[in-house]
């Protein structure tokens, strides 16, 4: 991150924080992982890169999830899931299914 930060390249700087949000989802360290994905979704909406927008909302979806709060939740992987329709891209099908299974728990 420091790198990236260095030489000025803001979506390489996006992508380390989004790569130690999910390091630190999988150590459950859920506030920290918190902390640095919305920072990376910052960056990504600043510089305009929807592809990895999406995949972070995702993200923010199923840590939301993880955490109890569906609603949230549910806001992320709408978000996520118009993103990766427009562009046509597979994340929309997972994005679906997440989507599905969210509303299902909220029931």
């Amino acid at each position: 991150m420091n790198i990236a930060w260095k030489i000025g390249n803001s979506i390489y700087e996006a992508i380390a924080l989004a790569n130690i949000g999910e390091a630190r989802i999988k150590l459950q360290q859920y506030s920290e992982a918190l902390e640095s994905l919305q920072t990376a979704l910052k960056i990504l909406r600043e510089v305009s890169f929807p592809y990895a927008e999406a995949s972070l909302l995702k993200t923010l979806a199923e840590l939301h999830q993880e955490l109890g709060d569906l609603d949230l939740a549910l806001d992320y992987c709408n978000q996520a899931l118009a993103i990766a329709t427009e562009l046509g891209i597979p994340l929309a099908q997972e994005c679906q299914e997440l989507k599905e299974k969210l509303l299902s728990e909220q029931a």
